[in-house]
């Protein structure tokens, strides 16, 4: 279980825990993400039951909220409602530091470490192959997260029989070594607007 200032790393990417599911009874969960330059956008996706809050601290994030896209600079936050399918990006030419506040939290400190631990193996959404395809259906489907652009019907009725494959075949989207570590002083959670 993350705990507050819990570490996870993976690909370009670097996430600290704020405020875990469990310091806020379920309510929410919040983290500090940083973001290197050049990193691929992460795949376009809908939340059905929770409320995504970005707050940039420093960088620029590239954000796109039901097709409308915008940047986003520090100091600044931009809310995506439940159900709106979303992507971001680190817009700028440096490191991205924002803050990301869900609510309610569900189960998505598994879902970082599942994405954090499997992009340390290589894994990336963005390469089309059936073990990819299999691994995100897992994740996915079992965290309430659906892809954008795909209706979440189909998704509901495929992503079950693609995640049972892949674990028939020895996939997993969670293993212990992929669990948050402790070793950061976190920074204070803004204020949800």
């Amino acid at each position: 279980m993350a705990r507050p200032g819990d570490v996870l790393r993976g690909g370009g990417k670097r996430l600290v825990f704020l405020e875990t599911k469990a310091d806020t009874n379920g309510a929410r969960l919040s983290f500090d993400e940083f973001v290197e330059a050049g990193e691929d956008a992460v795949p376009a996706h809908v939340h059905p039951r929770q409320r995504e809050l970005f707050t940039v601290v420093s960088g620029t994030l590239g954000v796109r909220v039901g097709g409308k896209e915008r940047l986003v600079a520090a100091g600044e936050a931009v809310e995506v409602p439940p159900g709106a399918p979303h992507t971001y990006w680190n817009a700028g030419g440096s490191e991205l530091h924002h803050v990301v506040t869900l609510e309610p939290a569900l189960d998505h400190e598994t879902f970082f470490e599942s994405v954090y631990g499997l992009a340390r193996e290589g894994f990336s959404p963005q390469r089309k192959t059936l073990r990819n395809l299999m691994l995100l259906a897992q994740l996915f489907a079992g965290h309430d997260n659906w892809l954008a652009g795909v209706p979440v019907p189909l998704q509901r009725v495929l992503f079950p029989l693609l995640a049972a494959l892949g674990r028939a075949l020895g996939l997993k989207v969670w293993k212990p070594t992929y669990a948050a570590v402790g070793g950061e002083v976190s920074l204070n959670p803004p204020t949800l607007v």
